[in-house]
């Protein structure tokens, strides 16, 4: 099944310190590292090996107040399988959909690279199903 995230405005959109001095945000591409759903008790959460981006449109990281913070207004287009994460399918019924995205970046010959941000500020989204 395919499911629409939405972070494209910056009020809604989650932030990141960067850690990096040597590479610029500007010059890697992002990445959905995880998607995260709270059950009320505990988080669980989806790696990348358990479903695919179809697509990440109109990223955008916006310089944030604090120094070397980021905000990252995109959206994206993912495929899951949630027959085959049922933990996961129910936290999303208990949590009205409501998700969050760890976005992380490659560099130009597709390497993930784990130390050049953290996360700062998570905002939860709705997991929205797409025709």
């Amino acid at each position: 099944m395919k499911y629409y995230i939405d972070h494209n405005k910056a009020a809604n959109a989650p932030t990141i310190t960067w850690l990096s001095k040597e590479t610029t945000i500007e010059s890697l591409s992002p990445y959905i590292e995880s998607i995260i759903c709270d059950n009320g008790e505990d988080y669980i959460g989806l790696c990348s090996d358990d479903f695919e981006v179809l697509s990440i449109d109109r990223f955008e990281a916006i310089e944030g107040v604090e120094e070397d913070t980021y905000i990252l207004c995109y959206s994206a287009i993912v495929s899951i399988n949630l027959e085959n994460h049922i933990d996961f399918k129910n936290a999303l019924q208990l949590s009205d959909n409501m998700i969050i995205v760890h976005i992380r970046f490659k560099d130009s010959k597709g390497n993930e690279l784990d130390d050049v941000c953290e996360g700062n500020i998570d905002i939860p989204v709705e997991l929205v199903k797409n025709a």
